[in-house]
């Protein structure tokens, strides 16, 4: 429970790793551009067409992010 199974595409950006193992201060951007992944929970391929994520001190931020299964869009603003 809980991992990606598959994966594949790209995935660029840049991180930024600081502080101490205990408290890291990690910062930056990854993108994922035509990339697929399964997740063990679903156990479906999902696509990450052109997705960023912006992991900032007090989180991962996601912007108007997508992942596109087979039979529609899902977005997590649909998730109530």
């Amino acid at each position: 429970m809980g991992t990606i199974t598959e994966a594949s595409g790209n995935l660029t950006g840049n991180i930024s790793v600081e502080g101490n193992t205990g408290s890291p201060d990690i910062t930056g951007q990854l993108t994922f551009n035509d990339a697929f992944i399964k997740p063990s929970a679903l156990n479906n391929m999902l696509q990450l067409k052109n997705e960023t994520i912006q992991p900032k001190t007090d989180g991962l931020y996601f912007n108007s992010f997508t992942l596109l299964i087979p039979w529609r869009t899902w977005q997590p603003s649909m998730a109530r």
